[in-house]
């Protein structure tokens, strides 16, 4: 039976910022840094609340290579400054429910 490394955890901790972490797990076997971000980068998504975009609706435009007429940025570029949106949202002003009973086309 082969025998598993044993890896050792340090956190590095920053008191000026309480929303960044640095943990290092080492040693590990080949492929298993890869399964153990994985599994936590899944228990983050589903388990931290939050908002943000998830989509986006410009009107006269099919699809994300399009451009504005008038506007200097195309349309990746603005995508790509909308995901840098800091978005706070209150509990109360929309639900999951809502979001799932209500079509795409009127949002």
């Amino acid at each position: 039976m082969q025998q598993f490394l044993r890896y050792n955890i340090n956190v590095i901790k920053e008191d000026n910022d309480k929303n960044y972490g640095k943990y290092i797990v080492k040693p590990l076997e080949k492929g298993f840094g890869i399964t153990l971000g994985n599994a936590l980068r899944r228990v983050m998504l589903s388990h931290l609340p939050g908002s943000s975009v998830f989509a986006l609706k410009i009107k006269g435009i099919s699809h994300e290579f399009g451009f504005i007429p008038g506007v200097k940025e195309d349309v990746t570029q603005i995508i790509l400054n909308i995901k840098n949106l800091v978005v706070w949202i209150s509990d109360n002003m929309i639900t999951d429910e809502t979001l799932s009973e209500t079509p795409i086309e009127k949002w």
